[in-house]
């Protein structure tokens, strides 16, 4: 199928419009097929110089239309297909279904300037509608699709519409002259399909777990006798109910219930939750978490002041202040500040020695104030951008920048000392790097080094050896990585979209979010070095977006700082090209070298060291065969990472990529091979589920999400006690355009069907003793990043109580609130906001939410 030819070679071509093609014809060449950022799909057209003439003219790949062969070989006939991505998708699938049928009017007027016109009636005017009626027009293949009785259009599988109504407010239907008055008072004309449901499960206790929506799965509605009845068909049925739009009120709330409570005998039990009924649906939401509204906060801290101390009360006030949209932040202060200062109250008593003191009010707030300033400091923010009481007498430590003071709080002579131990440890390699990155940072000399080493040579080691080793002499390092768990392991560590404020969507312009002036711009100014563990994870447009930031920052000391890559600081990259490279969502194998660091500008400034000796099968503890084993999958796995091995092709595929493992590290089984897995890596798991010990050194790793997800459930479901549902507040963000639209087009239900990479599920079933990650950053300086592990001790309605599994924090006691949390797809036109605990369940993870 070609398009064409059209533009200059034939300007009466019909998809010409303004002598432009309408069709956007001839395309470009495109490599891949990829998505574009609005979500448009640009397939592959390769410049393979092959061509057809038509009409006299070339035409290459660029004037192919979209197509399907399986599609053209059946019908013989040019039919244009494309791939409909997104929610407009309903103009493309039902365009032709609500034009209605092809069809041609025409009729023959008498003017009154028509020569041989004959004297006669007036004739009246046409009648549109009668016209329409007789005088519509059937091609021959609708005509015969009507003859042959052909479906006009069907359904699969069947819908049945659920009533919602209101007590005593259903829809009565009646005959004209009816007698009102018995058909109000008959029993017939209160039954509808909600009532009934009610007296179903009053009933059969088999059929109380199920949802309203999910009713008819399991049972059909009888509309004559007006009753359900249990479904003797296997044919496959949904629920759906009616529609109610939010400003419907009590209306609107009891439809949001009905889609999670099951089992409910009546209007009372859906109000019903946690053995309280409440006055109102509304009410029941809101206890239910369905709702948002700052009440919601003070749900929260009514439930975490029952077990939390007040430096955990604190850190839950900061991540909550930050974190989430608290309209009036000054009122939850005013109502909680008190339990913030219970170990305040306790710390001046003891210093002074009187067990009965008790501090004026003041004195209290600006202790407290100078607490939370320091942990909003320590999550990345500041105590002045909230509506938040900062006293003038909250000491010395409010003044100056902050940021430079907690980089260079340490004690120096502790430091020189776990620096001459650490350096006297490193092997040749490590040492010539250390001594060539120490004089860089020493000397100031602009520079990019990227230290490559493969798993096992010790890059973490060396960059703890500088870090303690610089920071001995006062200097300002800044230690970043690319994934939360690798960034626990640097002292003072931070993600570098958080220190950075590298945005997360990037283009190839895009800059970070530092301005000059700032309390960040200056300490980025007085870095002596940055380090940056994990770089290959990284995408590019990130490493260019602050190489474009630092220029400008660094540019209002030294005007040539514009023209030496990142101001002239000396950066220090790290990482094994072998291992995860870039996310390149739906991405080629070269979409993902296009993003990776090697292929950016910067990469011809980089020098490259190299890190060779396995630190591991140092290990003085490891004896005979356990070396050797190890010595073996370190060189196998070394050699899958340089392509060294055998591979083979499978299916269509260009090029060979499968290799076979060996014998000794497959789990074999004939039976249930997750379980064998589970078996394997978490031995007597019922026994020691609650030991974070026992659960912090494993994990299962998995190539993606969905592998993740089956294994996680399997766990779950074996672990004892109930499970605890965690439902999440599902709404449309407010930054997004057309909001009043979008409140009509896309109801509750939909919203919590969106699931999205990296974002908690709207349905979270929880047990005690339950393994969970976090999935963003909370406090990184406490320890709580994305790809911290924790194990779930106790489960609440707003906050969760867990105990840290990750090295730098483990055995430490944490509390993590609902927060919301934004999702932007190219699927959907709008943002969704999603208020949900930001966690996933995590005996297994990815591939790359494990490296580090």
């Amino acid at each position: 199928m070609i398009h064409g030819p059209c533009g200059d070679y034939n300007r009466r071509c019909p998809c010409m419009k303004n002598d432009r093609c309408s069709k956007k014809f001839p395309k470009t060449y495109q490599d891949e097929t990829v998505i574009d950022a609005f979500g448009y799909t640009l397939y592959r057209r390769r410049n393979n110089c092959r061509f057809v003439v038509k009409g006299g003219i070339k035409l290459d790949n660029r004037s192919v239309v979209p197509y399907n062969m399986q599609l053209l070989k059946k019908y013989n006939v040019h039919i244009n297909v494309e791939w409909c991505n997104k929610t407009h998708m309903i103009k493309y699938l039902f365009k032709y279904v609500t034009k209605g049928s092809d069809r041609a009017k025409i009729y023959f007027e008498l003017t009154a300037n028509t020569t041989n016109a004959s004297p006669g009636p007036q004739i009246a005017p046409p009648n549109e509608i009668r016209e329409y009626i007789d005088a519509r027009y059937l091609s021959t293949c609708e005509a015969l699709w009507r003859i042959f009785e052909f479906d006009i259009h069907f359904r699969i599988p069947s819908v049945e519409r659920l009533a919602v109504h209101l007590p005593a407010k259903n829809i009565v239907q009646y005959e004209p002259g009816a007698d009102l008055q018995a058909l109000l008072l008959s029993r017939t004309a209160k039954k509808t399909m909600l009532t009934e449901w009610f007296e179903i499960n009053l009933k059969y206790s088999d059929a109380r777990h199920l949802t309203y929506c999910d009713f008819p799965k399991e049972w059909s509605w009888d509309a004559s006798t007006r009753c359900w009845r249990r479904r003797r068909l296997t044919s496959a049925k949904i629920g759906r109910m009616y529609y109610v739009h939010p400003t419907a009120g009590e209306l609107y709330y009891l439809r949001m219930l009905l889609m999670f409570v099951s089992g409910a005998t009546s209007f009372v039990d859906v109000r019903t939750f946690q053995d309280i009924v409440y006055n109102t649906f509304r009410e029941a939401c809101e206890a239910r978490g369905l709702l948002e509204g700052d009440n919601e906060w003070n749900l929260l801290f009514d439930e975490a002041i029952v077990s939390a101390s007040a430096f955990q009360l604190r850190q839950l006030f900061v991540t909550i202040v930050i974190h989430c949209p608290v309209c009036n932040v000054r009122a939850l202060f005013d109502k909680y500040w008190v339990y913030f200062t219970d170990d305040i109250h306790r710390g001046l008593r003891e210093a002074l020695g009187n067990p009965r003191y008790t501090a004026p009010h003041e004195q209290f707030l600006t202790l407290l104030s100078r607490k939370l300033a320091d942990t909003f400091a320590n999550s990345g923010a500041n105590i002045a951008d909230y509506d938040l009481p900062i006293l003038s007498s909250c000491g010395e430590e409010m003044f100056g920048n902050r940021l430079i003071n907690d980089e260079l709080r340490s004690e120096p002579l502790l430091l020189c000392d776990h620096a001459a131990v650490a350096v006297s440890q490193l092997n040749a390699d490590q040492r010539l790097i250390f001594e060539r990155l120490t004089e860089s940072a020493l000397s100031s000399s602009p520079g990019i080094f990227f230290v490559c080493g493969h798993g096992g040579t010790g890059k973490t080691f060396l960059w703890n050896a500088i870090l303690t080793h610089l920071r001995s002499r006062q200097k300002n390092v800044l230690a970043v990585a690319s994934s939360g768990v690798a960034s626990l392991l640097l002292p003072k560590g931070r993600t570098a979209h958080s220190r950075f404020k590298i945005p997360f969507d990037l283009d190839e312009r895009g800059v970070c979010g530092v301005k000059r002036g700032t309390m960040l711009s200056e300490l980025i100014q007085r870095a002596s070095l940055v380090i940056w563990d994990e770089a290959p994870m990284t995408h590019r447009h990130c490493f260019e977006a602050l190489d474009r930031t630092m220029r400008d920052i660094l540019l209002e000391h030294r005007a040539e700082n514009a023209n030496i890559p990142f101001g002239g600081k000396p950066i220090v990259l790290g990482g094994d090209f072998r291992q995860i490279l870039p996310v390149v969502r739906k991405g080629s194998r070269s979409a993902i070298v296009n993003a990776s660091i090697t292929s950016s500008p910067l990469w011809q400034h980089a020098t490259v060291l190299k890190l060779r000796t396995n630190m591991r099968l140092s290990n003085p503890s490891l004896h005979g065969k356990e070396r050797a084993d190890l010595e073996q999958f370190s060189k196998w796995v070394l050699d899958i990472g340089d392509g060294a091995l055998p591979a083979m092709t499978r299916g269509d595929e260009s090029e060979p990529t499968w290799v076979t493992i060996p014998e000794d590290l497959l789990i074999r089984t004939d039976g249930d091979a997750a379980a064998a897995l589970i078996s394997e890596v978490y031995p007597d798991l019922l026994e020691r589920y609650m030991d974070p010990t026992y659960l912090a050194t494993r994990a299962i790793v998995c190539p993606n999400n969905l592998t993740t997800d089956k294994i996680n459930d399997y766990i779950v479901s074996m672990l004892p006690g109930h499970g605890v549902q965690c439902l999440s507040c599902d709404t449309i963000s407010k930054a997004s355009e057309r909001i009043p639209d979008f409140d009509m087009l896309y109801p509750t239900e939909f919203l919590n069907s969106i699931n999205a990479a990296n974002f908690p599920c709207h349905r979270l079933v929880l047990k005690r003793g339950v393994t969970v990650m976090l999935i963003r950053n909370l406090n990184q300086t406490a320890g709580l990043c994305n790809g911290t592990r924790m194990l779930v001790t106790e489960i609440g309605q707003r906050v969760l109580k867990c105990v840290v599994l990750t090295p730098s924090g483990v055995g430490e006691e944490v509390f993590i609130p609902r927060i919301a949390l934004n999702t932007t797809d190219v699927k959907w036109p709008f943002t969704l906001q999603r208020r949900q605990f930001p966690i996933r369940i995590c005996y297994a993870m990815t591939i790359n939410k494990s490296q580090g």
